[in-house]
């Protein structure tokens, strides 16, 4: 665009039809605005159509043989929740299983429990889950606890006499749990919009730098910011306009897609929530240009684009909340743009926020917008003054005729250490990620929370409830409202976490059998805080009823013999949301990192040579070098960081050993495969850095494979990173051995094979060879 390519409206249109027409002839930029949204909206579409968890794999190991056990487990059996695994009542068995993901939960039935019943003796069962698996794995346990908890008290009810209490309400206080917004708990309402959501934040970010930071590998491409401020400014627009219009319009397809097509209504305003994800949009991409002109490398610029937005969800508040997180998690997710974008989103969609309450956070992102708008600008403009220094030729790996092993190995290493794209992807991101990602979990579980309660009983019983409930870890009572409606006005507005409204007559309902009870609302757009909002009220609500209707607990003890079941968390023993995402995260960040490195150090080889290829030798020594770095990467992450950060870690570490070489290995046999795909280095970063939010959900450990559609689940299950992130979870933080995971060992040893034979094809110069 010359100096007068803007001067004036056709001039503008004529500038934004060149901009289409380079655009449209680029089969990666279209691939990154067309091809991978339409894959994210088809897979997650897939992926959450049935909504929630139906038949969970789960296992009842019966020791007792008896009537009670055989009730027990038909009503496992009756729950369309849960599916029954056979174990051959072998508790090895079980816990081999468990281990290796095949079960999610397991309840033993010890020998003796149904005499034990019947006298009403004391008994504590341990119902253990495999947290490593939370999300799965917890509403599998809690399903399989309701079921057993429940046929053995009726069982114990039908054959012990009452003994005089006939009039106590055997259940307790009533506890009903509601979550606004969200009756059916389905994770298509809560968990697909914010999918979606993040990965095309990720995607027009990459979209918008390789855009804008094309004119760095152009020659003479600064020409178009040698001009006065205001006609950059419209340079800069134009560059950025096709990508952000495209994506405004993919962000516009989540409410048609849930709302007008799967009928989940928009519960507050549709015209805020727009307004929001086009703030979002604009926001996105002045950022990618600023980040261009303030690196002024494109290769920087995609890798900190991928770390901000990549991580933007986890940094969100939208998973595990960061109210009472270090400083820094608070301050960064108060600074990034998708924070606010969240929070949009959850309040009009789902929680029937008013407009007002969304209002901070919209202008929010138009001040982000302009000033990194105007920022970016004044950058580009010193930047086309002071050009940056052109970088020479980096060193690609073995020459072309290098068929020595040892040789080329040693090449590729050096040459890695010496380009600095290179070397901040392979070793520098992953200690970057290695301290900055596992920050946003460090409190690992929901630390209190703002609840509101509205007391209408006025008791001694409410008062002590309400001082146990604001002593438990998760919840404060922030606020006492007078009504209902005030406190839930606060809740839909976001001002608390949680409502509790204590019924009249509260105490009545331990000593008799009159209605009354407790209701608890929780957000649904925030599943985690509603799941702990819910268990600490539930807690407090036994701890009360213990102390001040003792007499007749006790009665109610015996009418249910005494059986009590307890949740046991597994390998992840804090059942903490950190140790269980950030092991299987942590999979992905290598996986990642070192496809990015080695997709990038092919694609440079074919951006400075016409002689690309290599000898046989050359390839194997190149894999290798990539291989150990990848080998010490992991060790680092899988070793000191997880020491460090205290995540479950080291279940096996002789397997762990033994099965890391052969992942990143494979990882470097895909980078050098795709590699040989792209004609220049950065557009390698582009076209994979956006895959990576989607390649975690499809990894099978925050949304299990058997919960996908047969065809998803068949496509995940051979993906290198699900592969990856299932071994390395099992082996680190649950223990199971090479035989219990030995399905999927073979198939990433498959896996491996064929990559390495479909780089060969493409990367050997046959003709040298």
């Amino acid at each position: 665009m010359s100096g007068q390519a803007v001067r004036g409206g056709p001039a503008i249109l004529a500038a934004l039809r060149a901009e289409a027409g380079y655009l449209g002839g680029s089969r990666w930029d279209m691939t990154v605005m067309w091809l991978l949204p339409l894959l994210t909206f088809v897979v997650a579409a897939s992926m959450f159509w049935q909504g929630s968890f139906r038949q969970i794999p789960v296992a009842v190991v019966d020791h007792d043989h008896s009537a009670l056990s055989r009730v027990v487990l038909e009503a496992v059996l009756a729950d369309p929740r849960l599916r029954l695994m056979p174990v051959h009542d072998d508790d090895a068995q079980a816990s081999a299983e468990l281990r290796a993901a095949r079960l999610f939960a397991v309840l033993p039935l010890p020998a003796g429990l149904e005499r034990a019943a019947v006298r009403r003796e004391d008994i504590r069962l341990e119902l253990g889950l495999n947290a490593s698996y939370q999300t799965v794995a917890s509403q599998g346990a809690q399903a399989l606890q309701g079921d057993a908890q429940s046929a053995i008290r009726e069982f114990v009810a039908a054959r012990t006499p009452l003994q005089g209490v006939a009039a106590i309400h055997h259940g307790g206080p009533r506890v009903q749990i509601t979550q606004v917004g969200n009756g059916q708990a389905s994770f298509e309402r809560f968990l697909e919009p914010l999918m979606l959501a993040g990965i095309l934040h990720l995607l027009l970010s990459c979209a918008v730098v390789g855009q804008v930071g094309r004119v760095l590998k152009e020659p003479g491409g600064l020409s178009w910011a040698q001009d006065e401020f205001a006609v950059t400014l419209v340079r800069l627009l134009i560059r950025m306009a096709w990508p952000t219009l495209v994506f405004m319009g993919w962000f516009a397809m989540i409410p048609l897609w849930l709302s007008a097509v799967r009928g989940w209504p928009v519960n507050g305003h549709l015209w805020m929530w727009l307004l929001g994800q086009w703030a979002l949009c604009g926001a996105t991409s002045a950022i990618a240009a600023l980040l261009v002109a303030g690196t002024r490398d494109i290769d920087t610029a995609f890798s900190i684009s991928t770390v901000y937005a990549g991580s933007a969800i986890t940094y969100s508040n939208g998973t595990l909340p960061v109210l009472h997180a270090s400083a820094f998690t608070r301050g960064w997710s108060e600074v990034l743009p998708f924070t606010h974008y969240l929070a949009i989103q959850n309040q009009q969609f789902v929680m029937g926020s008013d407009a007002a309450a969304s209002l901070g956070s919209l202008v929010y992102l138009l001040l982000v917008m302009l000033f990194a708008l105007l920022l970016a600008t004044w950058l580009w403009t010193r930047m086309a003054r002071k050009p940056p220094a052109a970088e020479g030729p980096l060193h690609c790996g073995p020459a072309p005729d290098e068929g020595r092993v040892g040789v080329a190995m040693l090449a590729t290493l050096t040459s890695i250490a010496r380009a600095r794209p290179l070397i901040s992807l392979a070793v520098l991101s992953v200690l970057l990620y290695g301290f900055y990602y596992p920050q946003a979990y460090r409190s690992q579980v929901s630390v209190k929370l703002p609840v509101a309660v509205v007391d209408q009983d006025h008791s001694v019983w409410s008062r002590q409830l309400i001082r146990a409930l604001d002593d438990t870890r998760a919840v404060q009572v922030s606020s006492t409202a007078g009504d209902p409606a005030s406190a839930m006005r606060q809740l839909r507005n976001g001002q608390v976490d949680g409502v509790v409204v204590i019924s009249p007559h509260l105490e009545g309902t331990v000593l008799d059998s009159r209605a009354g009870g407790l209701a608890i609302y929780v957000p649904a757009a925030y599943l985690v805080r509603a799941r702990d909002i819910g268990a600490a009220a539930s807690a407090a609500i036994a701890s009360v009823a213990g102390e001040v209707a003792e007499p007749a607990l006790e009665a109610i003890h015996h009418r249910t013999g005494g059986v009590k079941i307890r949740l046991v968390p597994m390998y992840n023993r804090a059942d903490g949301y950190g140790g269980y995402v950030v092991p299987a995260v942590a999979a992905v960040i290598l996986h990642q990192t070192l496809l990015f490195a080695t997709a990038m150090l092919i694609a440079l080889r074919r951006e400075q040579s016409a002689r690309w290829r290599m000898r046989a030798g050359g390839l194997l020594g190149c894999w290798l070098g990539l291989s150990l770095i990848g080998c010490l990467t992991g060790g680092f992450l899988y070793g000191f960081v997880f020491w460090f950060q205290d995540f479950p870690r080291m279940g096996n570490p002789w397997a762990l050993l033994l099965t890391l070489p052969l992942f990143v290995a494979t990882v470097a046999a895909l980078g050098l495969w795709l590699g040989s795909f792209f004609e220049r280095s950065d557009r390698a970063v582009q076209v994979l850095a956006g895959t990576s939010v989607l390649l975690f959900f499809l990894g099978g450990v925050s949304w299990p494979l058997f919960a996908m559609p047969g065809w998803l689940a068949w496509l995940s299950s051979w993906l290198t990173t699900t592969v990856g992130m299932q071994l390395l979870v099992q082996l680190s933080s649950d223990g199971a051995s090479l035989t219990e995971s030995w399905s999927w060992l073979l198939r990433l040893a498959g896996l491996c094979l064929f990559l390495m034979i479909a780089a060969g094809w493409r990367l050997i110069d046959r003709k040298a060879t």
